[in-house]
């Protein structure tokens, strides 16, 4: 049979180890937790205090009764003022410890809700840029941003913007389309500068298709590695992507949205 092993109980903040330290730190609101909580029997039990394991398994009662029974056993006779104070403080650290797990309990359930919500948020948007040539999906997107994820969108309109104009220019022409979305959009990009980022763009590619034809391009590029993504972000913000496995459009894309491999053409 394995041998019990001993340990401390902590009674005033001082470590007990027999029934003489019991009585010189006795302390009746952390003995009314070491009973409710078990550890008074086992430190009673590995040490062989068999009466007195006995008498304390043997009480039974409210707090109070509890706290007289307990005075009674380890430290002598206490009065009922005196019980009913120790219960006091007893239940009161009882209910504060109660509630702070409670809050914690919440507090961990509300930041799953959160990192959830934030999550389904991104794989939408993910699943935007994927269907991005399926106007009725990006309709249906664009009406369930603002059904369900309104707040994210409203915090991030402006980052979400810049993600989208160049690359996939659909999904904001969908929400210019989409009235409640719009206003939101508005907020943060006025009409006119979407008109002229839209414009721009179709410009540019128009330029490079004029510069293809003639041979003028500058040579094509690919990026293979995280290294290479890394280096091209440093030096330039938007390319012209030509082809890329993950099925990227072609067009002018910011560097900081594009995963490797890819070809590009960098804009002068």
């Amino acid at each position: 049979m394995a041998k019990a092993i001993k340990f401390n109980l902590i009674l005033n903040k001082q470590p007990v180890r027999d029934l003489e330290d019991l009585r010189t730190h006795f302390n009746i609101e952390d003995l009314l937790e070491a009973f409710h909580n078990g550890s008074l029997q086992r430190w009673l039990e590995v040490r062989d205090l068999t009466a007195e394991l006995e008498k304390v398994n043997a009480v039974s009662g409210d707090t109070p009764v509890i706290a007289v029974a307990l005075c009674s056993l380890f430290q002598g006779p206490c009065t009922k003022e005196d019980a009913e104070a120790a219960a006091y403080i007893f239940e009161l650290r009882q209910k504060e410890r109660q509630k702070l797990l409670e809050y914690q309990s919440l507090a961990e359930e509300r930041n799953k809700v959160i990192a959830n919500y934030h999550a389904e948020y991104d794989t939408l948007l993910a699943s935007m840029e994927k269907k991005y040539n399926d106007s009725s999906f990006l309709k249906a997107s664009i009406q369930e941003i603002f059904q369900n994820y309104r707040g994210l969108f409203q915090l991030n309109a402006a980052d979400f913007y810049d993600r989208f104009v160049f690359s996939y220019p659909l999904i904001i022409l969908s929400i210019m389309a989409n009235q409640d979305m719009k206003k939101l959009l508005t907020r943060v990009r006025s009409e006119d500068r979407i008109s002229q980022d839209l414009n721009d763009q179709e410009r540019k590619i128009a330029s490079f298709i004029q510069r293809y034809e003639a041979k003028d391009l500058p040579q094509q590029k690919t990026c293979h590695t995280k290294e290479d993504l890394m280096a091209l972000q440093a030096r330039a913000d938007r390319v012209l992507v030509l082809d890329a496995p993950d099925k990227t459009d072609l067009g002018l894309h910011f560097t900081a949205y594009l995963t490797t491999p890819f070809d590009y053409i960098e804009m002068d």
